[in-house]
């Protein structure tokens, strides 16, 4: 008698976190001033059939050392800056999206790599 087929799931992993985060002492281009940031961070990575992909999103929220244009005098109550970062990633393996073992002749697994990153 065959052996059944394991039943196995469209995404192996999948992890989502969503973060906050407080720096004292950060950094901006531009400015040679220390400013204290806000962060917050939703990261997503998971493993499917296919492939891998990751996002990350971050919002970052300066305090008045680092104030957002226009402001006619820094350090004189202006609000601070508003950032935002996106990073988005993807691999699709060759043999997943073929059905074969061909491309495993030189290395264990060839992939298609994509990706975008975004900052506002």
């Amino acid at each position: 008698m065959a052996k059944p087929i394991a039943d196995v799931p469209f995404f192996f992993v999948n992890d989502n976190r969503l973060t906050s985060a407080y720096e004292f002492t950060a950094t901006s281009p531009g400015t040679t001033d220390k400013t204290a940031k806000q962060v917050f961070a939703f990261t997503h990575f998971d493993v499917w059939a296919y492939g891998t992909n990751f996002i990350n999103v971050e919002l970052l929220k300066s305090d008045h050392a680092d104030p957002a244009a226009p402001c006619a005098v820094a350090n004189s109550g202006c609000a601070g800056a508003t950032e935002f970062y996106g990073l988005a990633r993807s691999t699709f393996g060759w043999n997943q999206l073929f059905d074969t073992k061909a491309f495993n002749r030189t290395c264990t697994e060839s992939s298609l790599y994509t990706g975008v990153s975004a900052k506002f």
